[in-house]
């Protein structure tokens, strides 16, 4: 069987196919006619798109009970250290 590859369009880097996401946007212009939408998608890597998701929200996500993303799982905030 052949293997196939999958490469984030953000980073680069060869990732396997559970581990790619396609993030799909769609842009409407409330002024227009409901006509002129944009969808735009990306291919991403659980990575990229972690941190995509922290600039669009910021802070705004839904959280599990674990202070996780719903999105991706990955936790939301880093832990600060006792000093």
């Amino acid at each position: 069987m052949k293997k196939v590859l999958y490469f984030c369009n953000r980073c680069g880097k060869e990732v396997e196919e559970k581990k790619i996401y396609r993030l799909w946007v769609t842009a409407r212009r409330m002024d227009l006619n409901n006509n002129h939408d944009r969808d735009v998608y990306s291919e991403l890597c659980v990575d990229c798109l972690h941190e995509i998701e922290l600039k669009i929200f910021e802070g705004y996500l839904p959280v599990l009970n674990n202070e996780a993303s719903r999105l991706t799982g990955l936790p939301l905030y880093k832990k600060q250290e006792a000093v």
